[in-house]
């Protein structure tokens, strides 16, 4: 089954990564050398598998983020939506309209600037919250639809797990993520400001971000209506995580543990509930993603208005 799952893996890869060619194919055409494509901020799974599926033509590079100098020489970027403006490039070029059509027109929207595509949306992900059904099931509760079910989960798994005398149980905390990789724990202070206020909090606390507003003013600076009717800050978001370490909800190395660390944990049946991208769960072997249930990111009762948090690569 493992093998099975990773082969529908490198198909759907080798689908994304066609529509990136097919634009790098348009660019050669119409300059006579051999392209050099950026692969920017990648993780090192993705800049390996782009590698086995083209070869040696295009040129590919992989660079980190804090080499933009080097991605801005490149005739074609890979990143993520966010990751690069896409005023990246000086002088970006309009992607042509036969291929951009090859898209869906929610995705097509997010790469635009005065309706002209200056990016082509290669692979829309999103970020999900995965409980393990048995366990979640044992403390009395089946589903989580809002944060103050997913928070109660949280609490009765660990008053349990802290009677238990079952080793696994014992070092199985109520929730554990990837929070030293730097993507993911943005990803979850994402979702929690839009599970806490809403689209217009997130809107407002990222272009504030944009601006380079200090981190102790964004912190202090009004977004919203808690979900006890006070008023919402940044911090008020920031605190709900300090909040579960304080509580021991967290796992106590959670600000370490990286993407092969939660794996190897949910392999060895370690984790009662957990928030990851759906392309990390799509590398989790069947025997294991099957003893979860997924589901987007709960909101509180004070978020109207809802939204998926979902990066996207793209292609400048």
């Amino acid at each position: 089954m493992h093998g099975l799952i990773h082969r529908i893996n490198v198909v759907i890869l080798a689908a994304i990564v066609t529509l990136a060619l097919a634009l790098i194919a348009v660019i050669s055409i119409t300059i006579n050398r051999k392209q050099v494509v950026a692969l920017f901020g990648l993780d090192e799974r993705e800049v390996q598998t782009i590698r086995n599926l083209v070869g040696n033509e295009p040129r590919l590079m992989a660079v980190l983020p804090s080499d933009v100098r080097h991605a801005e020489k490149a005739d074609v970027i890979v990143t993520r939506s966010g990751l690069a403006s896409l005023s990246f490039f000086k002088n970006p070029a309009a992607v042509p309209a036969d291929i951009m059509g090859r898209t869906v027109p929610s995705l097509r929207r997010a790469v635009e600037i005065d309706g002209i595509p200056l990016a082509m949306p290669i692979l829309m992900d999103h970020f999900e919250l995965a409980w393990h059904k048995d366990r979640l099931s044992s403390v009395g509760m089946e589903n989580l639809t809002t944060m103050a079910a997913a928070e109660r989960a949280m609490a009765l798994w660990t008053v349990r797990r802290q009677k238990s005398t079952n080793a696994l149980e014992k070092t199985s905390y109520a929730f554990t993520f990837a929070g030293g990789d730097d993507e993911t724990l943005l990803l979850l202070l994402s979702a929690l400001c839009l599970s806490e206020g809403g689209l217009s909090a997130y809107s407002d606390i990222t272009r504030n971000i944009i601006e380079r507003t200090p981190l102790d003013v964004l912190a202090g600076m009004a977004i919203g209506t808690s979900s006890n009717g006070g008023i919402l800050t940044f911090g008020v978001v920031l605190d709900r995580v300090v909040s579960w370490n304080k509580a021991g909800y967290l796992h106590p190395e959670w600000y370490t543990l990286a993407n092969k660390d939660i794996r190897a944990l949910a392999e060895s049946n370690a984790i009662f509930m957990s928030a990851q991208l759906l392309s990390f769960h799509r590398t989790v072997e069947y025997k294991t993603i099957a003893r979860f249930d997924t589901a987007r990111f709960p909101s509180s009762a004070a978020a109207s208005e809802r939204a998926l948090v979902a990066p996207l690569t793209i292609a400048i």
